[in-house]
Order: C-alpha cells, then sequence, then structure tokens
C-alpha cells in the first residue's frame, strides 16, 4: 500500500515538472536566443588564415638584393607581377597598383602584430630565415620573412618582407624559404685581394692535381712572381701538418709571402689546419686556401670560418667555367680514376692567383705552359680579359641601405 502511495506521487511530481517546463517555454517569443552565456555553437565562425583563398601566379622572375655597401646578392623568386616602388626606408610592393607588401633593412615593429600563428626557421651557414603568419588587422593576415646574414667581413645585416597572405600560395613561400640562392659577389673577389710585395714567393702545394694541372708552369708563364708548385701523392692538409714539417717550418722562416693551401678532403682538414695557420701567421704569410676540383665541399666551408686565412675557390671557379661558359667538363677534367684537373683547369686556376696578386688579368702569351692561347681562347674566350662569370649585373640589384 506504501509502494503504491509513493508511486503516485513520484508520478504527480513528474507531471508538475513537464507542465511547469512546457509553460516557460510558451512564453518565449518565437525568435528568441536561447544560447547560455559562452555557448559559441550558434555564432559565427571567426575567419582563420586556413580560410583565405591565394593568389596563384603564373609568372615568377628574380628578386636581387644587396646591401649598397656590401659584397653579397641573394636570389628571391618573385611574382612577375609585383612592382618594387622606393619609399623611406624601403621599397613597397606594388601588384595592380595596389600596395601588396614591403621589403625593408632592419627587423621592424612586431608589437602591433601580436603572437605568431604559424613560424618556422631555417639557417644554412651564416645566413637565417625566420618565417612567420600574423594578423595584422582583424581578418587580415600577413605573411613575414625576416632575414640575417653576415658579410664576409663580419658585418651582420637583417632585412624584412612583409606580404599580404593572399599574395603568396605554399609554393611561393616553400620557394622563398628554401630555394632561394646566394648569387655571386657582385665584384670579382680575387681581383686585387692579396697585398703582397713586387715579385712575391709563392707557393702551391697539395697533391697529384696540383701536377696534372701545370698550374706552376702557366703561373711562370704569366711572369711576375717566383712560384714553386709542389704535388704530393694524396697530400691532405692533415698529413701536411703530421708528416711533412719541413713545409711548416719554411713557412714560419717566412720563405714564402703567400701559401696557396690544397687538400680538404674531410671537415678535420680545416679544423686541424692550426699548424699551418701558426707557422704562416709567425712570418707574416699570407695563407690562402685553394681547393682543388675534387675536394669536399663542406670541408672548404668549415676552412672560411679561420678568421686568419682567406679563401680563392679554385673549384668553384671551374664550376662556374662550366656552367656559365659551358666549356665541357673534359676539357677541364683527365678521364681517369681521380678526375684530375687538366692544363685549362690550371690556367683558371693560375688566372686566379694573378688576379689576387696584382689585381689585374694576366699578360697575354703566345704559350701558357703546355697550350697555345688560340687553345685557351677556344674555350675562354672573353674570360682571358673579362672574368666576370656568375656576377649578378649591377643595374638588376635592388639595393637596401
Amino acid at each position: 500500500m506504501k509502494k503504491r502511495a509513493l508511486l503516485v506521487v513520484s508520478c504527480a511530481v513528474l507531471l508538475l515538472l513537464v507542465l511547469v517546463g512546457c509553460r516557460s517555454g510558451a512564453d518565449l517569443p518565437e525568435n528568441a536566443d536561447t544560447t547560455e552565456p559562452g555557448d559559441t555553437t550558434g555564432a559565427t565562425p571567426q575567419k582563420t588564415y586556413q580560410d583565405i583563398p591565394r593568389v596563384t601566379h603564373e609568372a615568377h622572375k628574380s628578386l636581387y638584393l644587396s646591401f649598397g655597401d656590401g659584397m653579397r646578392v641573394f636570389d628571391f623568386t618573385i611574382p612577375s607581377e609585383w612592382k618594387l616602388s622606393e619609399e623611406q626606408g624601403g621599397y613597397a610592393i606594388k601588384r595592380a597598383g595596389n600596395t601588396v607588401g614591403s621589403i625593408r633593412s632592419g627587423e621592424g615593429e612586431t608589437e602591433t602584430l601580436g603572437a605568431a600563428l604559424h613560424e618556422e626557421t631555417t639557417s644554412s651557414g651564416n645566413e637565417s630565415m625566420h618565417y612567420a603568419i600574423y594578423e595584422e588587422d582583424a581578418g587580415k593576415f600577413v605573411h613575414r620573412f625576416v632575414f640575417r646574414y653576415a658579410e664576409k667581413s663580419g658585418k651582420k645585416r637583417v632585412f624584412t618582407m612583409q606580404v599580404d597572405l593572399e599574395e603568396m600560395d605554399e609554393h611561393l613561400v616553400r620557394r622563398t624559404l628554401y630555394a632561394y640562392r646566394s648569387a655571386e659577389p657582385i665584384n670579382d673577389v680575387a681581383m686585387g685581394m692579396l697585398s703582397l710585395p713586387p715579385q712575391p714567393s709563392i707557393l702551391i702545394i697539395g697533391n697529384s692535381f696540383v701536377n696534372s694541372s701545370h698550374i706552376g708552369d702557366m703561373m711562370d708563364s704569366f711572369g711576375g712572381t717566383d712560384c714553386r708548385s709542389v704535388s704530393i701523392g694524396y697530400l691532405t692538409v692533415r698529413r701536411l701538418c703530421s708528416e711533412y714539417s719541413e713545409f711548416l717550418d719554411e713557412m714560419r722562416e717566412g720563405a714564402y709571402d703567400a701559401v696557396f693551401l690544397c687538400g680538404f678532403y674531410a671537415v678535420a682538414d680545416a679544423t686541424e689546419m692550426e699548424a699551418v695557420v701558426e707557422a704562416c701567421r709567425e712570418s707574416g704569410t699570407e695563407l690562402i686556401v685553394f681547393p682543388a676540383h675534387n675536394e669536399n665541399a663542406s670541408a672548404i666551408e668549415a676552412a672560411k670560418i679561420n678568421p686568419y686565412v682567406k679563401v680563392l675557390n679554385w673549384k668553384g671557379e671551374i664550376d662556374l667555367v662550366c656552367s656559365e661558359l659551358d666549356v665541357p667538363l673534359d676539357a677541364l677534367r683527365i678521364d681517369d680514376t681521380h678526375g684530375h684537373s687538366t692544363s685549362l683547369a690550371g690556367y683558371i686556376g693560375a688566372h686566379m692567383i694573378y688576379r689576387a696578386i696584382f689585381g689585374e688579368v694576366p699578360p697575354i702569351r703566345d704559350q701558357y705552359g703546355t697550350l697555345s692561347h688560340s687553345y685557351v681562347e677556344e674555350f675562354l674566350g672573353e674570360y682571358m680579359t673579362r672574368p666576370e662569370i656568375g656576377m649578378v649585373p649591377s643595374e638588376e640589384i635592388t639595393y637596401l641601405s
């Protein structure tokens, strides 16, 4: 009996709750907002940068950037429709007459941009780029690239490119971050690099590439120096330091005004060349890293870090001659196990050394060692008198201040 009474009471309470709920709903107007405070299920979603459609540009061009007093030029790919208009502190980027971005020296102000919505950093050697996406104004987003690098002199540089988000699709962003290239210097880095006395005594030392290229004979044909070339089979910088102390003694005693050093086949050759550096420093002898064509690129880069040495990249010059002048590789490299350098490659190396010492191109001769003038001219042409390869014409460079 008690159970039945309890059941009746429970049903009555349940019925009362249903009636009250219906009454409350009936009092609401048809268009009433029933959303609880803080509930966003019925709100319009806020636009994010992923929602912004991007322009896919069909044609592109190179943008060469450099500081006015710098030696390095950087080549970035930008849409052909973009035009740069000089303004205070840098350049405005315009498309169809509208400003869509800017390029400025320095990092600029970021406080007004808030926190980055996306960011990443790339680096290579002494170059780094920080990329981020910011919301500049409500619903307006921008790409921001901050590029840092150091000149060979050690002077640090920074420039910033900021572009409206819709102006760069993901492919162009990737190209800006990873596919830019560091162009060759504006000027011939070899020209007048060294300051040596008249008729300087120089040593070119390396392995069999020194011998196969006849680079010493080429220097003798140019005249103006007392050149000694030494070729030791399989010589590396580490072996020179550990097994051939007689050459270090000569350097220490000031037997040479300049030493052109080959033999960088591993990073350890660069990090362990201190014995050569000390011997040259003690006598005031100029030490020039002078890599042959089969040497290791990472080792060459590591050698550049040493503040005492200068770098004259024989290997790099040969590669430039191949690519820029379309000289066939078999004219510069012997078809043997090691790909030894030919006499034509030796001419190129000697040409670099002469320019570095005298600040001018070498004289024209009927014969250069084993090569006739006509043979060299057939392959190298204007390079003999104007060795300006791999350089960006100054009129095509956009200069930052």
